[in-house]
């Protein structure tokens, strides 16, 4: 049995030691489950298996060490991420300076300094320039992995942005096409609208997404969704030329009247 205790003496927590493989396992399993502060020291005391936790309170980051995080979250830099967040510096006191290091992070598809920004604690939501969040970026920058981590840690797969848009519409945009799958997993709306009354399968049929309309039907998106211009995915295709998603369209379309007139004929 792993023994944790405070400065004090106080015994904290009692767990099975064979739950966790190293030190950064059982730091997130007590503050996960426990609700210790993201960021602690234990050091061991002379007894085995026994630890003593010690609390650490945020520094007051000076403009410096804060553009020192971004730049590090940027060029991936994951051991001078670490090194930053062991003084500990809070990881959303940075959003006055530039977006906030997740984003940055996630833009550029460092998916170790994600996860090592939001075991320190950063809001797996945080937005920034245009109410973007991580998800949207990994979305817009084709980063699956990143994106994934970002799901495990609760990322609200629906948070919009300034344009009414959710990472799925704007992984439907930019062909992201593993990143839309794993949105649709996650149980993102596949029928949310953007200001423009576009749908993420408006948007994947504008754009010739022809994987992402295919992932979309199979997870039964509404193919009736009137835009602004009350055009559906399926005419916005039409329009633009785009004959392999007319096709699947006009296809989904025959199944759906099809069921609809088996469920009428069993009325009667």
């Amino acid at each position: 049995m792993l023994r944790v205790r405070g400065i004090s003496g106080e015994e904290l927590a009692a767990l099975p030691v064979e739950e966790f493989s190293d030190v950064r396992a059982l730091k997130k399993h007590l503050h996960a489950q426990l609700g210790f502060p993201p960021r602690f020291r234990m050091v061991p005391n002379l007894a085995p298996l026994d630890l003593q936790l010690v609390l650490l309170t945020f520094i007051e980051a000076s403009l410096m060490q804060r553009e020192e995080l971004l730049d590090a979250a940027r060029i991936g830099d994951a051991v001078w991420v670490e090194s930053l967040l062991q003084l500990p510096m809070n990881p959303n006191q940075v959003d006055d300076v530039d977006d906030p290091p997740l984003l940055t992070a996630s833009a550029y598809g460092h998916a170790v300094v994600v996860d090592l920004l939001l075991e320190a604690g950063e809001d797996v939501n945080v937005v920034g320039f245009n109410s973007n969040n991580a998800l949207i970026h990994a979305a817009m920058h084709d980063e699956p992995e990143v994106a994934r981590f970002l799901l495990v840690a609760g990322a609200d797969p629906d948070q919009t942005n300034d344009d009414g848009e959710t990472a799925l519409t704007v992984a439907s945009r930019n062909g992201s096409v593993e990143v839309a799958r794993l949105l649709v997993e996650a149980g993102a709306d596949k029928n949310t609208v953007n200001l423009n009354g576009f749908t993420p399968l408006h948007v994947a049929s504008y754009e010739n997404s022809a994987d992402i309309v295919r992932l979309l039907v199979k997870a039964h998106a509404d193919t009736n969704v009137l835009d602004d211009e009350g055009c559906t995915a399926y005419d916005i295709a039409s329009v633009e030329g785009h004959a392999q998603i007319v096709s699947m369209l006009r296809r989904k379309q025959r199944r759906v009247n099809k069921t609809r007139a088996r469920r009428k004929h069993g009325r009667h």
